[in-house]
Order: structure tokens, then sequence, then C-alpha cells
């Protein structure tokens, strides 16, 4: 493996072109020596960039860490960033609550991972006097009429001051759409990618 600081270098290095033909290169960098790679002044693009505590590139553009954010510095294609930084914890009730008011939704559905989180998002969404002028909840031992009635319910335009999030689990992920919904509010993490599109997928059908 080659290990270099000269702009010239890294530039003749990602040049990669073999009997006319473009070769695999792999660059490994520090956030330090970004600007090495910004002043090789590269013709040609990466690939893609994977940046390993990328909460170091929190900078303006002017600052190195940040430069591998930026075209100009360094040419990439797509990047995926990655971070060990302790999450920031924000209430589930205050977080829908802004996004509806910001946003102006009148109808959300929200998952939660269990019936106990999703009958405790609905109790703070009360107890907070929130945006929505309705919370419901929807779970798996509410009787078939109810469940019914509640959906009969949504499928139907709202008022010009009536707002409504419905929070469940996993009742709603299939077998129910909601065309004229405005948002879905993931409410906790999902193990399943499977399981998230198809909660995403109840207001993403379009009659």
């Amino acid at each position: 493996m080659q290990y270099t600081t000269s702009p010239q270098d890294i530039n003749r290095f990602m040049g990669g072109v073999e009997g006319g033909v473009e070769r695999l290169r792999i660059l490994f960098s520090a956030y330090q020596s970004a600007r090495e790679i910004s002043e090789a002044g590269l013709k040609r693009m990466f690939s893609g960039s994977i940046l390993d505590k990328a909460h170091e590139t929190a900078a303006t553009g002017g600052k190195q860490m940040a430069m591998p954010l930026f075209e100009e510095h360094v040419p990439t294609r797509r990047r995926i960033l990655m971070t060990g930084t302790p999450r920031l914890f924000v209430s589930r009730s205050r977080l829908l609550k802004d996004a509806a008011q910001k946003f102006g939704m009148k109808k959300v559905v929200a998952f939660s991972r269990t019936n106990a989180r999703a009958k405790s998002l609905q109790e703070e969404l009360v107890k907070r006097g929130s945006y929505f002028s309705d919370v419901i909840r929807v779970y798996g031992v509410m009787s078939a009429m109810k469940r019914e009635a509640i959906y009969s319910r949504l499928l139907q335009p709202v008022g010009e001051d009536e707002s409504i999030v419905v929070c469940n689990s996993k009742v709603m992920v299939t077998g129910f759409d909601l065309p004229d919904c405005d948002g879905v509010f993931l409410a906790d993490w999902m193990e399943s990618h499977a399981k998230i599109l198809q909660a995403v997928a109840r207001a993403a059908r379009k009659w």
C-alpha cells in the first residue's frame, strides 16, 4: 500500500488508466488530509465515499474537516456517513407535533414498536394538548366493528380546523390504505425494512 501527502501523487494514483482502461482505485484518507485531495484537482470522480465518524464534518465549508462533503473538494457520486455519536432523544409526541404544525398535516398515521408504546404515544399527545384535534388508537384486540368505524371516519374529509392522528403498532401495516394521508410517523425504530415499506405505503397509494 502506498502512502503519500503529495497532491501530485494523489492525482497520478487516481488517474488509474493503464493501457487505455480505467483501473479500480481505493483511496484511504484521514480528514486532516482532505486539503491534499482537494489540491490534487482530480478529474476522475469517486464512485462513492465512506465517511467514518461523520460528526467530525460538522463545520462550515471552509473548514478542512468538512471538505469531504463538498464536490469542489472531493468529487463524489455518493456518500455514506457513519457515526457512533450518542443519539439525542426528543419526546416522540413533541417531534410529531412540531412536524405536523410545520407542514400543516391534517391526517397522520403513527406506528410504534409495540401496542404499549402506541398507547404511551397516544397518552403523551393527549396530555400535552397536542396540535391534533383528535388522537385515536387502533389495536389488535379492538372489536372489528370499532376498528371499521375508525377506518370509515379516517376516509372522510377533515374540517378546516380538524386534524387527526391514529396511533397503532402493527394493525395498520397491511389491509388499509389512506390516500389523503399527509404523513406516516415512525415513532420507534423498526428492524424490518419490509415493514417500513408497508407502513409508508399506507399513505403512498392513491386512488
